[in-house]
């Protein structure tokens, strides 16, 4: 590595190696950036698909209470979903939150929302946020290969939708 004080190079090694699907390396690299920088982006995204891949929802939870404290909104709507709905009703009504901004013209991917969405069980909406994204060229649709969509990966409209984007099967 070129500069081992770089977050975001430890982030970027964490991305491989989920792609990988090696979980333990994966967490270790973006616990590494996020020890140089708490809040590095790409660090943060892979420690939560790892947490969640590995079923650790408590540690995921943490987590995500962390990422969204100073936005009161989110909070409030993470713990009565939480609260109403278990793990899958926080992932939920966080969605509908983003999607709202979406829609209000919030600099949002669409995936990410779809993101939340599938975490929260919901794959139909999960699905309309990736055709949405598709629909207005988000710059992470190329990300749809990666294996936090492996859930998705023998439903024929995520099949479709790959098909579109011209990504492999």
């Amino acid at each position: 590595m070129l500069d081992p004080f770089h977050a975001l190079y430890h982030g970027l090694h964490g991305v491989v190696l989920v792609y990988l699907r090696r979980w333990d390396d994966a967490l270790a690299a973006a616990r590494a950036a996020t020890s140089i920088r708490a809040d590095a982006p790409v660090a943060t995204s892979v420690v939560q698909f790892v947490c969640l891949s590995k079923g650790m929802r408590d540690e995921q939870l943490a987590d995500q209470r962390v990422r969204i404290a100073r936005d009161p909104e989110r909070v409030a709507a993470f713990e009565w979903g939480l609260e109403e709905g278990g793990y899958e009703g926080a992932q939920r009504t966080l969605a509908d939150v983003l999607a709202a901004r979406y829609e209000k013209g919030e600099h949002l991917d669409a995936p990410g929302i779809a993101r939340r969405y599938l975490d929260g069980s919901d794959k139909d909406r999960a699905m309309a946020w990736l055709y949405k994204g598709y629909e207005r060229r988000d710059q992470n649709m190329p990300y749809l290969g990666a294996p936090e969509w492996d859930a998705l990966r023998s439903d024929p409209r995520f099949q479709a939708l790959l098909r579109r984007t011209g990504l492999p099967q």
